[in-house]
């Protein structure tokens, strides 16, 4: 309200409500359809003045409006839009905000942006980092047990033991020895002191447990099982299923005195002391685990969930078991729930150890450094903001008062001037800007009625511009004279807002101009009753007679013009020539019901659209006339091709041939009922499938322009189904193209018999030239025609009528 208040105080005159007001400008609309309905938006050239008519009149204005006006037109390239009052904020102090901003923003964004994604990626490695160090440890862990499974087993193969054991696998009933006591006692002792193993067993190279601690085991065959076989090569751990039960395979080949492989010791351990290394989840927090799988990814230890999955199909466990590699990854677990994962493949038990622990939990320390830095940049940012918008404040404030001022001052409020008391840059521009307001203010008075005539001559020519465009496109696209005609019409009635608009075009003899398009009821009425103007007489007659426009701006004054009673408003009249390539063709007439309608500029954009139209009724007399002699010359092209083919099949009339599993031969089949009436119908002749022949058949007509030349005979078995209409639509296709290929054929068969006929003629005249007696040539002509021809006789005869003979007819030789 301050700075209101002081730029009222420096305004220069009373201020009374008679001072001048200055208003501003409201947008000059767009050029309509209409002529009279809308104003031209003004067009800025070095050369064009434009108003807006559309305001109160010029008297009723203030001197600020049309000062306002006058400054639109007379200096458009010479200043930039002013904005309005309500978009006033300083471009300067906002560049000035946007650079601090910039300066400060950008270097905090990116440090906060690094930070977080740093400590993100860091976190991530960390928890990979403490699941790979879990892993590990679990992957010991079973590795030393596995280690003391075969110790166990090593232990138990004493030398004394390995004899026992060759005689007891070599024995047809080894139970019946006493070595079998001894060695199953032996066993079990081990069992009960160790702890590890659930059952220990002596198997034979036929895959039979000869001796076992536990009495299911007795007599079992395991030939076959991949512990079984792997074992008689060397020692291994295997992972075993049997009935259900999962358990691990401590297997030594057992080798006699020469090397040879006589069975193999096996201790059963249960999954108990890997499911509990499994369960053990030191280093994991509240949702991590660890857990074995299979290469087949069955689940073979207890998972923190209460009910387990027997497939776990995750990526970490495809990866690992169809790889055989180790790794790390984010992935959705069993659950569902996305976790941070590390996977080893454990070949010794052919299993897949996973490490995981969910996202969520494991990245909560990287989330609450996000929150810590994003709160940090935020405080940054809006500190810098704060200061920002302090000092462009302080240096952008005088310069938002002068733009404000600038703005009235734009909006027509001439009156208004920059209080700005300053010795620097500034208050010299104030200064100056003040002397250039009042030499505007005695500047507008002398130019307003220059531009309202300048801004109105404008007008009509962008009208006669949309008229004449808009006519030249129905002329150019449009090839049917009675449409062409009806639309010009209604467009020149519309775009000139014109009473009534007729064209008139000559009869054949050229004494009548004939109506041929007229708008409204008038022109209907005209049309039905055949209107017609002769030739010299009204203005019709007279502008057809004399090739130029004539006008009657007062019908009344007009003693050449012929009154119509359909049309009593007609008030001015102009009747115009239509040249075509130098010829007058008819005439147009437009009439308004209002006198002095018409002057040289609107003649001159009705003369050339006239001109316009009449070459495009031309040009459509000339395309139906194409047209015409097209359609003309490929009736008598089809009647000779016609006449090609009925001597063609006058002199072979059996063309034809069938093609089956034999392969393809002439046929001599009859012409059937259905083949006579798809030639004589010139369409296709589809069977029914009724009858004895258990088939659908179709006969194609084979067309040559709309002769029909032949016909192709198919058909389907009834199994198949009738004929659908896209088969029909291929086999008419290739009927189509098979009756152009015969004419193609036709024709270089032709071709090559006149050839023939021309070269033999030719061979023959050149011998008979070379003659020189009349008898060599008689001679020559008739060797030639006998050996040439083939003829079995062949004669020259040369004889006259003697005067005396001529009246009885008889012929004498000479």
């Amino acid at each position: 309200m301050g700075a209101r208040a002081s730029r009222r105080s420096c305004r220069h005159g009373p201020s009374s409500p008679t001072d001048r007001t200055f208003l501003s400008p409201r947008p000059l609309p767009r050029l309509g359809n209409k002529m009279e309905a809308t104003m031209p938006e003004p067009i800025h050239t070095e050369n064009t003045i434009t108003v807006d008519q559309s305001a109160a009149p010029t008297e009723q204005l203030s001197l600020g409006q049309r000062a306002l006006r006058v400054i639109d037109r007379l200096m458009p390239v010479q200043r930039e839009p002013q904005p309005a009052p309500s978009r006033q904020p300083s471009s300067l102090r906002r560049r000035l905000t946007t650079a601090m901003l910039l300066i400060v923003l950008v270097p905090t964004v990116l440090s906060a942006t690094v930070s977080v994604i740093t400590g993100w990626h860091s976190a991530q490695q960390q928890v990979v980092n403490q699941l790979r160090s879990v892993a590990t440890l679990k992957e010991a862990q079973i590795h030393l047990w596995l280690n003391d499974l075969h110790t166990d087993l090593t232990v138990l193969q004493t030398e004394e033991m390995q004899a026992d054991f060759i005689t007891l696998l070599g024995a047809p009933v080894p139970d019946k020895l006493p070595e079998y006591k001894r060695v199953r006692s032996h066993f079990a002792r081990n069992i009960a002191q160790t702890g590890r193993f659930e059952a220990i067993f002596l198997v034979d190279t036929s895959g039979r447990v000869i001796l076992s601690t536990s009495l299911t085991q007795y007599w079992k065959n395991y030939r076959g099982w991949a512990f079984f076989e792997e074992g008689l090569q060397e020692p291994l751990s295997h992972l075993t299923w049997e009935a259900g039960v999962r358990w691990i395979s401590i297997v030594h080949p057992i080798y006699d005195e020469t090397g040879r492989t006589r069975g193999i010791l096996v201790g059963r351990a249960t999954m108990d002391t890997i499911n509990a290394i499994m369960m053990e989840r030191s280093g994991l927090g509240e949702t991590g685990e660890t857990y074995l799988v299979s290469a087949e990814q069955a689940l073979l230890t207890d998972i923190r969930a209460g009910s387990r999955p027997v497939y776990v199909r995750t990526q970490g466990v495809q990866i690992a078991t169809q790889e055989r590699a180790e790794g790390s990854g984010i992935y959705p677990n069993y659950r569902g729930r996305t976790v941070i994962g590390v996977f080893h493949w454990l070949p010794d038990i052919n299993a897949a150890l996973l490490a995981e622990q969910e996202q969520i939990e494991a990245l909560r320390p990287a989330l609450a450094l996000l929150g810590i830095s994003t709160g940090v940049a935020l405080l940054a940012i809006t500190i810098a903001i704060l200061a920002a918008l302090t000092i462009s404040r302080s240096v952008t404030d005088p310069l938002t008062r002068m733009a404000a001022t600038a703005s009235q001052v734009a909006a027509g409020e001439l009156e208004h001037t920059v209080c700005i008391k300053r010795e620097d840059e500034i208050g010299v521009l104030a200064r100056t800007f003040n002397s250039m307001t009042a030499q505007l203010r005695d500047l507008i008075g002398n130019l307003e009625a220059q531009v309202a005539q300048r801004t109105q001559e404008l007008e009509q020519r962008s009208n006669y511009l949309a008229a004449s465009a808009d006519v030249a496109r129905a002329a150019s696209s449009i090839l049917d004279s009675a449409r062409l005609t009806r639309q010009v019409v209604e467009l020149i009635k519309e775009r000139f807002s014109l009473y009534y608009v007729g064209l008139f075009l000559l009869d054949e003899a050229g004494e009548w101009a004939v109506l041929r398009a007229g708008t409204g009821e008038a022109g209907e009425a005209m049309l039905r009753r055949g209107h017609k103007i002769k030739v010299g007489e009204g203005m019709i007659g007279w502008s057809i007679a004399h090739a130029q426009s004539r006008i009657a701006l007062d019908v009344g004054e007009d003693a050449v013009r012929l009154a119509t009673n359909e049309l009593p408003n007609t008030r001015s009249e102009a009747a115009l020539p239509l040249r075509a390539r130098g010829q007058i063709i008819g005439a147009l007439t437009v009439q308004s019901d209002q006198p002095g309608a018409f002057d040289e500029n609107s003649i001159a954009v009705l003369q050339t659209m006239a001109d316009q139209v009449a070459i495009a009724l031309e040009n459509a007399r000339l395309f139906t006339q194409n047209q015409a002699a097209l359609e003309t010359t490929q009736r008598a092209y089809g009647e000779l091709s016609r006449r090609g083919w009925v001597e063609l099949l006058r002199t072979q009339p059996d063309i034809g041939y069938r093609s089956s599993k034999m392969g393809i031969a002439p046929t001599t089949e009859s012409w059937r009922a259905d083949m006579e009436q798809a030639v004589q119908t010139g369409s296709v002749v589809q069977g029914n499938g009724t009858g004895d022949t258990n088939r659908y058949p179709l006969i194609v007509p084979i067309k040559v322009g709309n002769t029909v030349i032949g016909i192709l005979d198919t058909y389907k078995p009834i199994a198949d189904g009738p004929w659908n209409e896209e088969e029909i639509a291929i086999l008419e296709a290739l009927a189509d193209q098979l009756g152009l290929a015969l004419e193609g054929a036709r024709l270089y068969r032709d071709a090559q018999q006149r050839a023939s006929r021309e070269q033999l003629t030719r061979e023959i005249a050149d011998k008979m030239r070379r003659a020189t007696s009349v008898e060599e040539i008689i001679q020559t002509t008739v060797d030639e025609l006998f050996h040439t021809l083939g003829t079995s006789r062949a004669f020259v005869k040369l004889g006259l009528l003697s005067p005396a003979d001529d009246t009885d007819g008889e012929t004498h030789d000479t």
